[in-house]
């Protein structure tokens, strides 16, 4: 069966459309931006795309885990997948921290640790580390100095 011209032409013009307005994805996997991306403050943490245009990374940011400090609040543990960089959030508590671990074989390495003593006016969050490659953990001090740790995510 022969198909017209028109029909080859709607068929293309349909098919651009349907690429046109599906939608890509937000951000695409990386390498991060490594330890160029310690110490910096989330909200303003960015890197270059594909495009030379900057991302910023706490668009691509969930909270992988939390954990309660009594009386206080909690403490959050938060990871941008387009940056791979770990901070911490904390709702209360007298400081909050992340660290940064290596894992090896059946052994921790020692922890890269970036603290902050708790700001309200901040919202309550540490500078980054990077998290490619590596595991990260948010904590909280109570007012007793005792220490409430995520998991090792």
């Amino acid at each position: 069966m022969k198909v017209s011209k028109i029909k080859q032409a709607l068929i293309a013009v349909a098919s651009a459309a349907v690429l046109l307005i599906t939608p890509a994805p937000a951000f695409a996997a990386t390498a991060g931006c490594g330890f160029g991306c310690d110490g910096l403050d989330p909200n303003n943490a960015s890197m270059e795309d594909a495009n030379g245009a900057l991302r910023l990374c706490h668009t691509s940011a969930r909270t992988l885990s939390t954990r309660n400090v009594p009386g206080l609040g909690s403490v959050d543990l938060r990871y941008s997948s387009y940056c791979r960089i770990a901070w911490a959030r904390g709702a209360g508590g007298v400081e909050i921290q992340v660290r940064s671990y290596w894992h090896q074989s059946d052994s921790w390495g020692a922890a890269r640790r970036i603290e902050i003593q708790y700001d309200t006016d901040n919202g309550g969050y540490t500078r980054t580390v990077n998290d490619a490659n590596l595991y990260a953990q948010a904590c909280s001090a109570d007012t007793s100095g005792n220490w409430y740790c995520t998991p090792r995510a």
